[in-house]
């Protein structure tokens, strides 16, 4: 497993926490991120790199010239994910800081994905970057403050249950807009539903995935242009469903890769706002 903690109960659990408490984070978490991070950057084929940024030190001003207190409030630590302006990696990039999102949420930290609500100049000025990267991706860390989240699983799940789309919206079988049912998914109903939990950019849940016999192809279903952001964000959300529903196909046994087909091998006819991406094709 990739945690030590089940995928989808972590899912469960993640919500999007924008106050926190004004405290430390305690040291030994600091170190297990700081680990992660270290072990992801180590292992990784693109020039995507993630670190832990420690902000306890700055004067209130250069905190408010990172982020403005209306969007977050009370910690002074965030993760930060820097790309390369030429060669930019969204899906793997999305990938893995969606793992970065879970690693901290085991760790009982609160985190927010920021593609735009905070200031990259300003941030900027304290990294050492080199000419062709940039900030990408950050999200806060920190003890998330709300006294009532007694239950934040069975009540984060109870909230997302009337604010994610449907599996009829979401899920096709063998063409667009055939519902998949959850019988009809099979083994693969829980990957599919860590899918439909998964965060998304403004909660747009822009994925359709469509089952073909033993493939699961991924699209974009919703075309949006955000001019404002420095990356294709449909991309970076394909990254994190495909961190979600590998993570939890492995966490339930199933095997299976990944391959983007060419269009010679695409049986599919795909309404005019989809998108393809790429195929999990199951092994078990």
């Amino acid at each position: 497993m990739e945690f030590s903690r089940s995928v989808m109960d972590l899912t469960k659990e993640r919500v999007s926490v924008r106050t926190y408490e004004e405290q430390i984070i305690d040291p030994e978490k600091l170190g297990k991120i700081e680990n992660y991070l270290q072990k992801l950057n180590e292992g990784n084929t693109t020039k995507d790199r993630y670190l832990l940024f420690n902000m306890e030190n700055f004067k209130d001003e250069d905190v408010k010239n990172i982020w403005k207190p209306n969007v977050i409030k009370g910690t002074r630590y965030c993760i930060i994910g820097i790309s390369d302006k030429k060669e930019m990696s969204e899906i793997s990039f999305g990938y893995d800081f969606e793992k970065i999102i879970l690693y901290a949420t085991e760790l009982g930290l609160g985190t927010c994905w920021l593609g735009g609500a905070f200031n990259r100049d300003g941030l900027s000025k304290h990294l050492n970057l080199n000419g062709e990267e940039f900030v990408n991706i950050i999200t806060p860390i920190g003890y998330e403050k709300d006294s009532f989240r007694f239950m934040p699983g069975a009540m984060n799940l109870a909230f997302r249950a009337k604010s994610r789309k449907p599996w009829k919206v979401l899920f096709h079988h063998n063409v667009p807009e055939n519902p998949l049912s959850e019988e009809e998914a099979g083994d693969y109903k829980e990957p599919l539903e860590m899918v439909r939990q998964a965060p998304s950019g403004f909660n747009r849940q822009p994925w359709r995935i469509l089952k073909e016999n033993q493939k699961f192809h991924f699209f974009i279903g919703i075309r949006s242009s955000y001019g404002f952001l420095p990356h294709d964000l449909g991309k970076i959300e394909i990254g994190i469903a495909k961190c979600h529903f590998e993570l939890t196909a492995k966490e339930k046994g199933l095997k299976g890769r990944w391959k983007a087909l060419g269009d010679h091998e695409q049986s599919f006819s795909l309404p005019n706002k989809w998108k393809y991406y790429i195929t999990w094709i199951d092994e078990s």
